[in-house]
């Protein structure tokens, strides 16, 4: 439909550079369709988590917003708190940090959202600044998940191999 548009309205005022034109109809058709489709994968996955208060528009809005691999921001949410529904991750749970931001192993809470969409955009915006800034790929993560100063995303020696795990299943 949008070439349809787009050849009547190059045809009716008498453009002759209608490449660039259904180039760029084109263009926003397929980004209009990819972002359905990873939105319905993202709702899927989420599917098979009852409970969880996370949403699939706001995944991928933050995920595409701090160029985040959406698959890698599930799979840490899963590893973490099964997004946030195991009653495991009571802490996690009581300060809506779905990905266990400013959770530490001596049981101390070092960050709290308001809601877990503040959560999403939190850990998006960590990921993109103190792990992603020196050029490390999410797929890098995947194998060494240390942020700019060296330090680990989590203790866990298996974290990485856990995570890993997950993603390929995504």
């Amino acid at each position: 439909m949008t070439l349809m548009i787009c050849t009547t309205i190059v045809h009716h005022i008498g453009l002759k550079s209608t490449p660039l034109i259904y180039t760029r109809g084109i263009k926003q058709g397929i980004e209009i369709r990819n972002k359905q489709i990873n939105i319905n994968k993202i709702s899927f996955v989420l599917s098979r988590y009852k409970n969880t208060k996370l949403n699939a528009d706001t995944i991928y809005k933050y995920c595409n917003e701090y160029d985040i691999d959406w698959k890698f921001c599930l799979s840490v949410g899963i590893v973490e708190t099964q997004l946030g529904t195991d009653p495991k991750a009571y802490r996690a749970k009581r300060n809506n940090t779905v990905w266990s931001v400013g959770e530490v192993d001596n049981g101390k809470s070092h960050r709290r959202y308001n809601t877990v969409h503040e959560a999403t955009k939190g850990f998006c915006s960590l990921i993109n600044r103190m792990y992603k800034s020196t050029g490390k790929t999410e797929q890098e993560l995947l194998h060494k998940f240390t942020n700019i100063n060296g330090r680990r995303y989590a203790s866990s020696k298996s974290y990485e191999k856990i995570l890993k795990s997950i993603y390929i299943k995504l």
